[in-house]
């Protein structure tokens, strides 16, 4: 994070609320607490190791989902910091207080489900991110140059993207910057395919999602969503939204017409 003296780091964790004391379970409780705890600590230890900084601690009420937002108070004690390191359980990556604290100058680590063991002597946190970010930036580079995917696995996924025109990018942990943010652990390079190019054939695995409970298929032709077999009621879930999609897609283009 590139913590320098006179700055201010705040670390922040959502902690249970009454209603999740009430409604969820041991393991998940056990589990909030458990990175509550350890994000206590490592505000404490930072206090040690940069006794020339201004660091706080700092809890908020759990929002009980990713990317709902925390509210102004928590907003404000973001923004008006140098360095944000949020150990939660809900991402905040995409929240308005993340992204107004980025705006004014925060360098924001967002580690949602953060475990104890990722910052022990061999955990991910401490890996050679100089390291890290040298094959990072070499793989979007790759992705860069690269025209067309093909995706094939033992389960029979066998899909074709196009990535024309499409620019690689490298999540490498190096957030030393004003602005910055992103995820730690880091050291992923994506890319966006371009939309309308996909043909194949994508297999969702039972238990992928909790009421998934058989294998779905998802089949692309001509560029487009051509069938949804197997999945039970996610199949007719998807297949509702699709079939909103599609009616709202044709409105738009018939209105398009007329004008």
């Amino acid at each position: 994070m590139g913590l320098r003296n006179d700055e201010t780091l705040v670390v922040i964790t959502d902690t249970p609320t009454i209603q999740e004391w009430q409604d969820l379970g041991p393991e998940r409780l056990e589990d909030m607490t458990a990175r509550n705890l350890l994000a206590r600590t490592i505000a404490d230890i930072a206090k040690k190791q940069f006794p020339k900084c201004n660091v706080t601690f700092q809890t908020y009420p759990s929002v009980r989902r990713r990317s709902a937002e925390l509210g102004k108070e928590i907003e404000e004690i973001m923004k008006a910091s140098d360095v944000v390191l949020a150990l939660t359980t809900y991402s905040i990556s995409h929240t308005d207080a993340r992204e107004n604290a980025t705006k004014a100058g925060a360098r924001i680590a967002s580690m949602p489900r953060i475990l104890e063991e990722m910052v022990y002597p061999t955990g991910s946190l401490t890996a050679d991110y100089r390291r890290i970010r040298s094959q990072t930036l070499r793989l979007a580079e790759i992705l860069t140059g690269t025209s067309k995917i093909r995706i094939k696995t033992r389960t029979g996924t066998d899909l074709s993207l196009s990535l024309e025109g499409r620019r690689g990018i490298a999540d490498t942990g190096a957030l030393k910057t004003p602005g910055s943010w992103g995820n730690l652990p880091a050291g992923e390079a994506y890319i966006a395919p371009l939309e309308g190019t996909a043909q194949g054939v994508v297999v969702v695995e039972r238990g992928w999602h909790p009421n998934l409970r058989a294998t779905m298929r998802l089949l692309f032709e001509k560029e487009q969503l051509a069938g949804i077999v197997g999945g039970g009621p996610v199949r007719r879930d998807l297949q509702t939204i699709h079939g909103r999609r599609e009616r709202f897609r044709q409105k738009n283009n018939s209105d398009n017409k007329l004008c």
